[in-house]
């Protein structure tokens, strides 16, 4: 827009301005901004402008692609995990991302990223926990992890000098500390729900005998893919992704093992093309006996889906072969009917807490199994349960010699 003046000798003259919204600004005004002399010619004062808008905008461009300290709160936690995350992890993550912007922008509102204080984080989370709970699931513990990360990247790229939260804020401000609270519980559901030496040989040689034929093949999908988990303690998820492709044998094609590249994301039925870590791994090699039913059932799957006019043969193994509508969607087994079969199966062999009993029961009782025959390396057998070395530590290594200890205490007290 440009303002004219008339001169007391009756000339015109014109000058160019523009009011830009400097993002910077976070009192919500927009900065007046002149730029140009005043001339007798309009055109060159509109050409000026519209320069100048330009520049301004390059300049808003270039500001917009690189975090800076005179981002809100909520900006920067948006553009931190839309430039660096969102792309790296399942949507079901990106969601509880996307929650975690819209809570910072209503409690930090206007603050500017360089200007947050240890005193204006604890007051958030103390009011935002007011009344609710801080256990290890509790929402404030995952906002605070989030935030948390984003200072943590904010100091890498020199845009802050320092993380303004204590290292130890959970104990400063929840007592014994959420964080170290979400660990203990963690690693204490994994002990809880490992199955008893006995009961996971139980379980495999349940299914040495399994007879598939023609007339059964739709029933056995999902035993199938317990008798897989049983032996490899893959993730749910991983295992209805699983395709005849994904097959590996070894040399002397007497057994199969897995590549791992992808998971299902069961709620919003797709999957995520990628494992929830973003590492693809490679698992165990399963025994001859159990790598003759699966290859039994995979060629007989095959021929089902032939005879019924389906021609993607490398849909994933657990396809639902029961349901005309998984068919044409080309959908694996849900969770919950792969949990249900492993109850009744349990209930059949008289597990004690067979009706508890779901999927990841299996991977819990797999990685100590893991832990304990890796003769000191951890790190391969973390690498082939799909976990970092510090959590397969913490949840299977520590927490079963932690057991131990109690047992040999218990024997020789």
């Amino acid at each position: 827009m440009t303002r004219q003046r008339k001169l007391t000798d009756g000339t015109i003259v014109h000058q160019a301005y523009y009011r830009p919204t400097d993002p910077r600004d976070v009192t919500g005004k927009t900065r007046q901004l002149y730029t140009g002399s005043w001339t007798p010619d309009k055109a060159s004062a509109i050409a000026e402008e519209e320069n100048f808008k330009q520049i301004w905008q390059k300049t808003l461009n270039e500001i917009n692609r690189t975090l800076n300290g005179h981002m809100t709160v909520s900006t920067a936690y948006a553009f931190y995990y839309r430039t660096h995350l969102m792309n790296k992890h399942e949507p079901r993550t990106v969601t509880s991302w996307q929650q975690t912007t819209k809570v910072l922008k209503h409690y930090f509102r206007n603050i500017m990223i360089k200007n947050l204080s240890v005193s204006q984080i604890e007051s958030f989370a103390l009011q935002y926990s007011n009344g609710k709970s801080r256990s290890s699931d509790s929402a404030v513990n995952k906002h605070l992890m989030h935030l948390n990360s984003l200072l943590d990247y904010a100091v890498h790229e020199q845009v802050l000098d320092y993380n303004p939260l204590p290292k130890n804020y959970r104990a400063l401000w929840f007592g014994i500390g959420i964080r170290q609270k979400m660990a203990n519980d963690k690693t204490k559901r994994a002990i809880n729900t490992v199955l008893e030496p006995s009961e996971i040989l139980a379980l495999r040689h349940y299914f040495i005998d399994l007879t598939i034929d023609d007339s059964n093949v739709m029933r056995m999908v999902s035993r199938v893919g317990i008798l897989i988990t049983s032996f490899l303690g893959l993730r749910p998820a991983e295992l209805q992704a699983i395709r005849p492709s994904d097959i590996i044998w070894d040399n002397s094609h007497t057994q199969i093992r897995f590549s791992i590249h992808d998971s299902f994301d069961n709620q919003n039925k797709k999957m995520n093309g990628r494992t929830k870590t973003g590492n693809n791994r490679e698992t165990l090699y399963l025994p001859n006996w159990a790598t003759d039913i699966v290859i039994q059932f995979i060629h007989l799957r095959q021929e089902f889906l032939l005879a019924h006019n389906f021609n993607h043969l490398d849909d994933p193994i657990l396809l639902t072969l029961n349901s005309f509508k998984s068919l044409v969607a080309h959908l694996p087994l849900e969770q919950h009917t792969l949990n249900d079969r492993l109850k009744s199966i349990t209930q059949e062999l008289d597990f004690p807490r067979a009706k508890e009993m779901t999927m990841y029961w299996l991977r819990h009782s797999v990685a100590p199994e893991l832990a304990t025959r890796a003769d000191g390396k951890y790190a391969v057998a973390a690498q082939l349960m799909g976990h970092s070395v510090t959590i397969f530590m913490e949840r299977y290594v520590h927490s079963q010699k932690e057991e131990e200890e109690k047992l040999a205490m218990t024997m020789f007290s």
